[in-house]
């Protein structure tokens, strides 16, 4: 099973409507159920939030792969946080949406990123730089885009 994080947002959303065309049926962890209503037939919408460990454990138990996305100056904690959860519970491989330039960050959002990355790299997990995935096939739109972080779970 695969869990989106982001899924009431547009990255995540995107990721998450990609998945359920290709036949999937991913777990979808919102902070409010009410705006992802949209997937209810769809998806297994769970409630959880980054800063919470426990409900990170419970989103991610019995999942083998996490698209991992968040925003805001404490990434590194959040992001930390899913790491954590998904080594405790198991998870297989992590996707992370991350920004250009974070391996030589010189600006302040690619210096969280990087630290991210770090920490997923140093976890041990198996993962998924998109990054890295889509520079090595350009995408035309922002649905193509999607596509591309999608198959990252295939």
């Amino acid at each position: 099973m695969n869990l989106v994080l982001g899924a009431t947002g547009n990255v995540g959303g995107e990721v998450a409507r990609q998945l359920i065309a290709s036949g999937d049926r991913p777990r979808l962890l919102v902070r409010n159920p009410d705006h992802a209503r949209s997937f209810a037939e769809t998806a297994e919408v769970v409630r959880g939030d980054l800063s919470d460990p426990d409900s990170l454990r419970q989103a991610l138990r019995g999942t083998d792969k996490v698209f991992m996305v968040s925003a805001g100056s404490d990434i590194v904690a959040l992001e930390g946080n899913v790491v954590d959860a998904a080594v405790a519970e198991g998870v297989k491989h992590v996707v992370k949406l991350s920004v250009i330039s974070a391996e030589a960050p010189a600006i302040t959002f690619a210096r969280w990123h990087h630290a991210s990355e770090e920490k997923v790299k140093a976890s041990g997990l198996a993962w998924t730089d998109t990054v890295q995935k889509v520079l090595g096939r350009p995408a035309n739109t922002f649905e193509q885009w999607a596509q591309q972080h999608a198959a990252a779970f295939r």
